[in-house]
């Protein structure tokens, strides 16, 4: 969507009959969503707003860029292929008073639109101001995307909806935490418009980078945390769009590099904790020559950090595994340069990232704990000394990423051409003597493994405006990508490797006709197709023909409304592709594509206040979920499917939600809403609950984004000097809960049922408790004894935690012309605390049951082939001793939330 704002001119007092009138527009708009450059297009026409001027000269400077363009005879002009910053636009013409536009913000991917009337000339020039965008969310108009710019893209100050300030900071997820349409799960994911984690394509410079789950153990932790070094506008393309090299089913998240300017600026930023534990240093060098001819720009940023949830000092160290978040430390280094020259029509470009960073867990290792306790029957921890040896490293989670992108964009009269050749990876290794993978009856595991993953390839992106009612964009990416992963559980001897080849290709055309003044429609189709390659030698292909239309009407000066429909085709992932599991092989089924249907319809308003409200109805089919590999034979063969899970597209999801920003001055609002549901009762993870709930057509409520968050800053100015930037976030309360009923396949018929959750049918993790639980209810003989009393409803995740408001503060001081103070306090008032996890997988009888019931302990001991004489909430590998020394306590549910503990941070900047 882009951003229109009519300001009218005030009559001079020295010019008493100029007609000046300056319409500020960007009815073009970011058809590619990993556009990295920006137009400025208009038309100039004589005082009395009809006949155009011929031959007029118009001139764009900032420090980044100088921009010229000579227009028609039909008074049309476009200035291409734009550095986005913010810019003075002259416009002059021979017999008339040349007229000066301030402070033209022009953000990536997008097309302003300056039409202008000039007067006749008079010694007095025509002066007009054009707001900025301000240093934090800016929309567009006909397509749902968002540009987070300035300080704001840096992520360094910016409230989180999740809690989590500390551990995003610095990070792609503070940097959008704001931006409508997103919200975060507990573990500071970025989930756009109610859609799975790996839904969303993250790039840099308009490369993507390859992405494995956070939540995995060993997952990529620093990929999906990619640093803002370098970073000047962060865009966010949610829902459809209308034309990308890059697409995910929900969106793409886009950081653009800040670029050289002259005269050169080199800023100096050391920060530290005051609260906690924290050292950063930061470096960022600007310049050019004197022409702009040569540009260049150089980030290099170091920390080392605490990180502090809670109380500050203590995490629950039962969400070290699966979901991998409980971090204490991190040791990171990210850097970002890129150059520029310009000959003649051609804009020649190098641009690289690069990063890497070390976490290490809370609570490992503990007094006593051994390697041995952890090894399998055939197989140890690698590297151990002995199993009788102390474990006396922690379980740390190291990664790695890089881009790298050459480019030349070469600018026409009024037409661009893009060629690039790029590369991107990331690599993930985790040495972890102590995991706690969160279920029954697994209990606690080692972990030890890696995965990486590069991605090479070409592009070549054009965009034509040569006509003034069509303005085509069209162009193609070729792409490879090659993916490894090799994971060791020693204490099942568990060995998962996968090394698939995965070769795509991508086209797009797209034509914006503009029949009238305020009304534009949108039209583009994208062909896509990847050639999968397993390492096995199984190889299959997918393809896809995707539309797009968005309509754009202007009400009214500054009231417009837009409408769209974008159907996304998205190849497998990598991992999804190929999974061998040397402990239960499974047989190779090829996967379609997973697909999403997206409508958008928004109304807005634009001026000194700019608001909007968008409403967004999602729908996605043949997503993959891990099920039975005979699940499609046997449910055709009325049967009961079993055997090990592989991928298999059976899954759907159906989302609605409403998006709203605001922004006006020094305040800015956003919000976002959303209910969904979906084939998969949690976000990660093989859940058993998933085979028979797909083969009934049912879908479980979303488990993993809160109904409604929202964000709200004020940025005051005290004095000269000083800007105080309070703000606050808030969230209804994140789902949870195990569900009164479960899905299963009935043992006699094998069709799907939908039976009561009791410790009979799902061990360990139920909401019912029988009196025997060997034994099925009997209202009679085995009646239920027990709940865990909460108003729950039949699905899992029906529950909602208690809303959580967080205050945080920004404060920035100046200390003279070339130095400032700049102070963050995250979770202000200290009023919140972490919640220990959604569900208590080792609940094995009723809330308060402490252990010794005969009934309960012969059920419990067939899972470990012998007696459980343990208590209630006690992890155990063996049914007999606790594998670590602390209890979970008795409670059936607690909701899982991890906000920060109050942090406060200091950063000096110092510029020359």
């Amino acid at each position: 969507m882009t951003m229109r704002t009519t300001l009218d001119v005030l009559q001079s007092v020295r010019v008493p009959i100029v007609a000046i009138v300056l319409a500020l527009s960007a009815s073009g708009r970011a058809v590619a969503a990993d556009a990295t450059t920006g137009m400025i297009v208009g038309r100039v026409v004589g005082a009395q707003g009809r006949a155009p001027v011929p031959g007029t000269e118009i001139v764009a400077a900032s420090a980044a860029g100088r921009y010229r363009a000579r227009g028609g005879s039909d008074g049309r002009f476009t200035l291409v292929g734009v550095t986005p910053d913010t810019y003075t636009v002259t416009i002059s013409a021979n017999g008339f008073a040349p007229l000066i536009v301030a402070a033209l913000t022009v953000p990536p991917g997008a097309s302003v639109r300056v039409d202008a009337a000039l007067v006749p000339s008079l010694r007095e020039i025509g002066r007009v101001g054009a707001r900025p965008a301000p240093d934090g969310v800016e929309f567009e108009r006909t397509e749902d995307v968002f540009h987070v710019g300035g300080e704001r893209a840096r992520g360094l100050a910016a409230a989180s909806s999740s809690g989590l300030g500390t551990y995003t900071q610095g990070t792609v997820q503070a940097a959008v935490a704001a931006v409508p349409g997103v919200q975060q799960d507990q573990f500071a994911n970025v989930i756009l418009q109610g859609g799975k984690v790996q839904d969303t394509v993250f790039s840099f410079d308009g490369v993507p980078v390859p992405q494995a789950l956070i939540a995995e153990p060993g997952g990529n932790v620093v990929g999906a945390q990619l640093a803002t070094t370098g970073t000047r506008w962060t865009t966010v393309t949610t829902g459809g769009f209308s034309g990308s090299s890059n697409q995910g089913l929900s969106g793409v998240i886009d950081q653009i590099p800040a670029t050289g300017g002259f005269p050169a600026v080199t800023t100096v930023e050391i920060g530290t904790g005051v609260s906690t534990n924290a050292r950063s240093v930061e470096v960022e060098s600007r310049w050019a020559t004197p022409t702009l001819r040569q540009r260049y720009a150089l980030d290099v940023r170091a920390a080392n950090e605490q990180i502090a949830y809670g109380d500050g000092h203590t995490f629950y160290p039962a969400e070290a595994g699966t979901y991998g978040l409980a971090l204490a430390h991190r040791a990171t280094w990210s850097a970002a340069g890129n150059a520029h020259v310009r000959v003649r029509r051609d804009d020649l470009s190098v641009s690289l990232l690069a990063g890497a960073a070390a976490y290490d867990q809370y609570a490992t290792p503990f007094a006593g704990q051994t390697y041995g306790a952890f090894d399998g029957a055939n197989g140890s921890y690698p590297g151990e000394p002995s199993p009788a040896a102390a474990v006396t490293t922690p379980s740390r989670v190291r990664g790695t990423y890089a881009v790298e992108k050459i480019a030349d964009l070469r600018s026409y009269d009024h037409a661009t051409m893009s060629l690039q050749l790029y590369g991107s990876q990331y690599g993930a290794h985790t040495a972890a003597p102590y995991f706690d993978d969160l279920s029954f009856p697994s209990g606690v595991v080692s972990y030890f493994g890696g995965q990486n993953s590069a991605l090479f390839g070409a592009g070549l992106d054009v965009q034509n405006v040569a006509s003034e009612r069509h303005e085509l964009r069209y162009g193609g990416d070729l792409r490879r990508q090659t993916s490894l992963i090799d994971q060791l559980v020693p204490t099942f001897d568990e060995h998962v490797t996968a090394q698939p080849v995965l070769g795509s290709y991508l086209a797009y055309a797209s034509d914006r006709w503009t029949p009238s003044t305020g009304r534009s429609l949108t039209a583009t189709l994208r062909a896509t197709g990847t050639r999968v390659v397993r390492s096995d030698g199984n190889r299959y292909s997918v393809s896809a023909l995707d539309p797009h239309l968005g309509f754009n009407l202007r009400l009214s000066g500054t009231l417009g409304v837009f409408a769209s429909f974008d159907r996304t085709t998205q190849a497998p992932n990598p991992l999804e592709t190929e999974r061998n599991d040397a402990a239960a092989p499974a047989r190779f089924a090829p996967l379609a594509p997973e697909s999403g249907t997206t409508y958008e319809a928004a109304l807005e308003q634009q001026g000194l206040l700019r608001a909007r409200i968008t409403y967004f109805a999602k729908s996605e089919t043949n997503l993959v979920d891990v099920l039975p590999a005979d699940f499609r034979s046997a449910l055709a063969a009325g049967t009961r499917p079993s055997g090990v899970g592989i991928p298999t597209n059976a899954g759907s999801l159906r989302v609605r939600g409403l998006e709203f920003a605001l922004s006006g001055g020094a305040l800015t609002v956003s919000a976002t809403y959303l209910r969904g549901m979906s084939s998969s009762a949690a976000q990660f993870g093989y859940s058993n609950l998933n085979a028979p709930a797909v083969a009934a057509g049912h879908r479980f409520p979303l488990g993993y984004a809160p109904d409604l968050s929202a964000v709200a800053s004020y940025a005051a100015r005290i004095g000269a000097r000083i800007t105080v930037t309070p703000s606050l976030s808030y969230q209804s309360g994140y789902p949870y809960g195990n569900g009164t009923k479960v899905w299963i396949f009935d043992p006699h018929t094998g069709r799907p049922a939908h039976v009561p959750n009791d410790n009979y049918v799902n061990r360990g993790y139920n909401y019912c408790f029988l009196r025997d639980p060997a034994k099925p209810y009997d209202a009679a003989t085995n009646p239920y004894i027990g709940t865990l009393g909460t108003p729950e409803g039949d699905d899992p995740n029906t529950l909602r935690s208690t809303p959580r408001l967080l205050a945080s503060l920004h404060v920035r001081a100046g200390l003279g012309r070339k130095a400032a103070l700049v102070v963050d306090i995250v979770n202000l008032f200290a009023d919140a605390a972490p919640t220990a996890y959604q569900g208590n997988p080792y609940l094995i009888g009723p809330p308060g049951y402490g252990g010794g019931d005969p009934a309960y302990a012969a059920a419990y001991g067939k899972a470990y082939n012998g007696a459980y004489a343990l208590g209630n909430g006690v992890p155990t590998n063996d049914g007999r001793t606790p594998a670590v020394p602390w209890r979970y306590g008795t409670a059936g549910y607690v909701p899982s939330s991890y906000p920060n503990a109050r942090a406060v941070t200091m950063r000096l900047q110092v510029q020359r």
